[in-house]
């Protein structure tokens, strides 16, 4: 072989060496890619199990807000012509339990964790607000009429926020139930 043959093969075996250099490179950033769309789906999945054990952890306390607090607004509509300190107490939700050992993994639900974490607040407000209005001995008019107006908006903003968490947190739970888990 002349020198001429020798130029050509090496000009073949470098163009073949850059091609396997690109080729290389490829594969490489095609395997990183398939890694991290591993990675993105693990991490997904992770996000939706503890999604689900959140929503199981609430559904509970969920459904006990709202059974209490349709009835409180139902009595309400009732006793609001009842002196107020006798009717006060039969309004309270008395909530036993609440979700502060859940707070810290709210941000795993997608959504619902603002209306959880709301409905948790006037939970305990409501009850508050009607404990504080129980001991002042007699109000004026206008309080009275602060007072009555203030529980309306709250029984009314609980109720919204108890139909958006449920919204929010029943379609996990049930697909957790169809996975069987």
């Amino acid at each position: 072989m002349g020198t001429v043959d020798w130029a050509a093969v090496q000009a073949v075996g470098s163009i073949l060496a850059i091609v396997a250099g690109f080729g290389i490179a490829f594969w490489q950033n095609k395997q990183a890619a398939i890694l991290r769309q591993q990675d993105r789906d693990d991490r997904e999945r992770d996000r939706n199990d503890r999604a689900e054990v959140v929503a199981y952890r609430l559904s509970v306390w969920l459904s006990e807000v709202g059974v209490r607090v349709r009835g409180s607004a139902e009595l309400y509509g009732l006793l609001k012509v009842l002196p107020f300190q006798k009717s006060a107490a039969q309004l309270k939700l008395n909530m036993e339990v609440g979700i502060e050992n859940v707070m810290s993994d709210l941000h795993y639900l997608k959504a619902g964790a603002g209306d959880v974490a709301q409905l948790n607040y006037y939970v305990q407000y409501f009850d508050a607000l009607l404990d504080t209005a129980k001991s002042r001995e007699s109000l004026s008019s206008d309080e009275w009429l602060s007072l009555h107006n203030t529980i309306k908006a709250v029984l009314k903003a609980m109720l919204e926020l108890h139909a958006n968490a449920q919204r929010h947190l029943v379609p996990i739970i049930k697909a957790a139930v169809e996975k069987e888990r």
